[in-house]
């Protein structure tokens, strides 16, 4: 839905797929993750002048949160999978990943693969761009634990990973000035 900042009126609405979740915009352009519940594999991207939306496939499962970094580029996060048998008993799961948009065409330019699934123990901020040092801290649970994934925004790439952490963490973000991190 696009609304007027000033009146709070709907401008418009705008078909996109199952369950959008997370949503960036960059270049004249707006980047709906659709999670589908976990089962989704698409992102919608918009043109802002048109309102014309297009899905692009992402070739992960559960696209849940996006980010711009400060290049252009979109950071799509997908959680990975739970996969279920017929009675509703999780028999298997399918591992998170990140992938990487161009922000003026909407195509994929990068992938990050991560070992476990992406995203907070509850609905809860799954990732935090920091400008300043260029860099998302993304959470990624394994093992029934929890780790901070630090992805470098200029090369596309995991430089660290942080933890492992217990106990259920709903959010991340990070403060630049004082270098600390938030769980």
């Amino acid at each position: 839905t696009v609304v007027d900042p000033e009146s709070f009126e709907v401008l418009d609405e705008i078909a996109v797929g199952d369950n959008p979740d997370g949503i960036a915009a960059v270049g004249g352009r707006v980047f709906v993750a659709n999670s589908a519940f976990g089962a989704g594999n698409t992102v919608s991207v918009i043109d802002a002048a048109t309102a014309d939306a297009r899905p692009v496939e992402v070739d992960c499962d559960g696209p849940r949160w996006a980010e711009a970094d400060a290049d252009g580029d979109v950071f799509i996060f997908c959680t990975g999978q739970v996969i279920y048998d017929d009675s509703w008993n999780a028999i298997g799961s399918t591992d998170g990943a990140v992938i990487v948009l161009s922000g003026t065409s909407g195509e994929v330019v990068g992938r990050i693969d991560v070992d476990g699934r992406i995203g907070a123990s509850e609905f809860g901020q799954d990732a935090y761009f920091d400008a300043v040092s260029e860099r998302i801290f993304v959470l990624r649970s394994a093992d029934d634990h929890f780790m901070v994934d630090v992805i470098d925004t200029r090369s596309n790439t995991i430089s660290s990973s942080i933890g492992p952490f217990e106990g259920q963490i709903g959010a991340v973000a990070f403060d630049s000035s004082a270098d600390e991190l938030y769980l």
